[in-house]
């Protein structure tokens, strides 16, 4: 009997060990993707670009309103998973913008727009605007303060759980 305890003890250790194990390497595998990325506390750069469909110029944000910025490119089959989630997030206290870059014209951004069935602004970005921001993978998210400041930051698949978190529902 005091062998099926003992045994029942190791694979429960052996079991947080491995959760530890995993949860440290996706930490490290996070932290190395946003190694790069503006830092948190850090006042982002202010770019007015035009919206797609009506070119109404747009300010990525506003201060005095805490915003996320969604960056993605209409080839990139993780965006397809994620942006969607967009649509989900309480817009009440938050701007929410998606910025598109590397696309090849404003065409296909539509018609990725239309597919996803986005129903937040979307922004046609510029190289200027993917160099200021510091993208090099997508998508890539920000989260800013009412300063403009950097909240928070993440790049790679998000769901609509894990967008609600990073930006307090």
């Amino acid at each position: 009997m005091k062998h099926i305890g003992v045994a029942i003890l190791s694979r429960k250790k052996r079991w947080l060990i491995e959760l530890f194990i995993m949860a440290l390497l996706f930490w490290a595998v996070t932290a190395w993707q946003q190694r790069d990325l503006i830092k948190p506390s850090q006042v982002v750069p202010s770019f007015t670009l035009e919206q797609l469909a009506t070119h109404t110029p747009t300010p990525i944000h506003m201060t005095g309103q805490r915003t996320l910025i969604y960056f993605f490119a209409p080839w990139c089959s993780i965006c397809k998973l994620s942006m969607n989630n967009l649509n989900h997030i309480d817009t009440t206290n938050l701007r929410v913008v998606a910025v598109a870059l590397d696309y090849q014209d404003e065409a296909s951004v539509a018609a990725f727009v239309a597919d996803q069935e986005i129903h937040v602004p979307v922004l046609l970005g510029t190289s200027e605007v993917a160099a200021a921001f510091r993208i090099n993978v997508f998508p890539t998210y920000y989260v800013l303060d009412e300063k403009g400041s950097v909240d928070s930051r993440s790049v790679g698949y998000s769901s609509e759980i894990g967008m609600k978190l990073r930006t307090g529902w």
